[in-house]
């Protein structure tokens, strides 16, 4: 079977074949419908992928022009060279091309580079920028002469002109005799001169004017340059927090039956604060601990056994905005020791809690941010003459756990309150996820109004406030939390984004586990007046404070 032919050239040959039979004086077929029709392919959109892969930021290869001026090609050449990289990674970077240019030796192996393009010069450049410059290519350039120095020797000089007039004037006489034998001669003879001399000469001037220029040639380069160029992650707003050493009060802290020491338990609180701010997705938590490997990892870069491009990663290092500082106050269990009066026999119990203060400071200003103090208090056990073990190590665990989730929740929540980002009938999106909220909580929630002042300094007092219903926890994910509104939704008109945040938690038993309990409790007349009394026996139980430890000795 014949191809038919598609696409333009179908289209080309049709229109001929009419404008011939119009010529010919023939009548033009009709097209046949049946003919494929040319259609034109279109690629089907590609849509973004529903979750981007993690930004961890990324070397790019950027290309530049610009122009450089210099008293020789090779200078002007590294002038403009500067010049893209200025604009590439700003004038601090390019400045590293100072020690450059005035070290650079433009011989080459021995041997003058010659032209500016020369495949040894370039690579020099390369070499000596340290990965800032990845090739260049030159465009063009000019040798352009201008005068460097201009003398001009200007003479002026007139008088008035003179007049000179002398006169002499001589008398004399002589006279002489001769005699020769009987003969003899006399003369005498009588002379008078005069003589004047007068000169005379008008005024005169004298000008004179002489002009020296010496010339100086330059060169001007234009190229275009590949500039690798670091491409930082996104930080989407997050600020830039370190954690940084807890200072300690003592060597060593009393815990049950054994003591730890300070070093270890300051160690540990602040690993917990950096994963609990880092979990958050809040904050750019930022490393101070672990510089030697973070050096190690320069220097390997810095020696030459890397990609080129991969040195740009070099300087990149983030500074923060804010200093997260802890001290730990008290942070004890002791074992307290008695002696019976009317026995051998000792009486122990153990008791104490953490104290833990913190200030949060502006890196940038010294302002302190945030000023707060944490305490957690453990149960303490009754007095007893029986052994005992208590995990010192354990209590320590639990104690750090504890003031450390306390001391990040209250940073987060406290720079940024958890809100609602979506609303679809009494179910909620909220801004917050990991292990800042826990499945089965319940929060208060407050509608935000209009914002207040504070009249005498104009300083923003936040939002007002109006209190519209309890918000429970239902799932949990790294970013996000899910949630409902137990009861009636607020009427709210058109819901804004963080219009809603939530505030202090609901202790108790979730409404939802009460009316599990209820549905569990049975339908029969009999079971039902039962189980009417168990979610009242949860809610307080939940709201009955914690037994304390072990029981007292009855024999005490």
């Amino acid at each position: 079977m014949r191809q038919l032919m598609t696409g333009p050239s179908h289209s080309l040959l049709v229109v001929c074949m009419t404008l011939f039979l119009a010529a010919c004086g023939q009548d033009v077929p009709a097209p046949d419908a049946s003919a494929p029709t040319p259609v034109a392919d279109v690629q089907p959109a590609v849509e973004p992928p529903m979750r981007g892969a993690p930004d961890f930021g990324a070397v790019e290869r950027l290309s530049r022009e610009a122009e450089g001026v210099g008293s020789t090609p090779e200078l002007a050449t590294l002038a403009a060279l500067q010049s893209v990289v200025a604009q590439v990674n700003g004038v601090q970077v390019a400045s590293r091309l100072d020690s450059l240019r005035a070290g650079l030796d433009v011989s080459v192996d021995g041997r003058h580079a010659g032209t500016i393009d020369a495949q040894a010069f370039q690579q020099h450049v390369m070499s000596a920028s340290q990965g800032l410059v990845l090739g260049y290519e030159v465009l063009s350039q000019d040798e352009i002469d201008k005068v460097d120095e201009e003398t001009v020797s200007r003479v002026r000089a007139s008088d008035e002109g003179y007049s000179y007039a002398a006169s002499a004037s001589a008398d004399g006489r002589a006279s002489a005799s001769a005699r020769a034998g009987n003969a003899r001669a006399d003369t005498s003879m009588r002379y008078s001169e005069d003589a004047s001399l007068d000169v005379k000469r008008g005024a005169s001037s004298y000008d004179s004017d002489v002009t020296q220029r010496r010339m100086r040639s330059y060169w001007k380069v234009r190229l275009r340059a590949d500039i690798a160029q670091f491409r930082a992650p996104e930080e989407g707003g997050r600020p830039k927090i370190v954690v940084a050493q807890p200072r300690v009060m003592a060597s060593s802290y009393a815990v049950g039956d054994s003591r730890v020491a300070s070093e270890e338990v300051a160690r540990a609180i602040r690993g917990r604060l950096s994963d609990t701010l880092a979990q958050t997705k809040r904050f750019i938590v930022l490393d101070r601990e672990f510089g030697d490997e973070m050096q190690a990892e320069i220097d390997h870069i810095n020696s030459g056994d890397v990609r080129q491009i991969d040195t740009a990663r070099l300087g990149q290092q983030l500074a923060t905005d804010l200093i997260l500082i802890p001290t730990i106050e008290r942070f004890e269990y002791p074992r307290a020791t008695r002696q019976l009066r009317m026995s051998d026999r000792q009486v122990t119990s153990y008791s104490g809690g953490g104290r833990i203060t913190l200030r949060l400071l502006n890196a940038a200003t010294g302002e302190v941010v945030m000023s707060d103090s944490f305490d957690h208090a453990l149960a303490s056990t009754g007095p007893s003459t029986l052994p005992r073990v208590v995990d010192g190590k354990g209590m320590a665990a639990t104690m750090m756990d504890a003031l450390s989730g306390r001391i990040g929740t209250a940073v987060v929540t406290g720079i940024f309150p958890v809100s609602v980002v979506a609303l679809d009938g009494d179910q909620v999106v909220l801004s917050q996820g990991g292990d800042m909220l826990q499945t089965g909580q319940r929060y208060e929630a407050v509608a935000l109004g209009d914002e207040l002042r504070d009249p005498q300094t104009g300083r923003s007092l936040g939002r007002m406030e109006r209190s519209c219903c309890v918000i429970r926890i239902d799932r949990v994910s790294s970013q996000t939390s899910y949630g409902t509104i137990e009861g009636e939704v607020p009427a709210m008109g058109r819901f804004k984004p963080g219009a809603i945040e939530l505030r202090q938690a609901i202790a108790g038993v979730p409404a939802s586990a009460a009316a599990n309990a209820d549905r569990a409790s049975g339908s029969g007349g009999g079971a039902k007046e039962a189980g009417a009394s168990t979610p009242a026996r949860l809610r307080a139980a939940a709201a009955a404070p914690a037994a304390p430890a072990p029981a007292e000795d009855p024999d005490w």
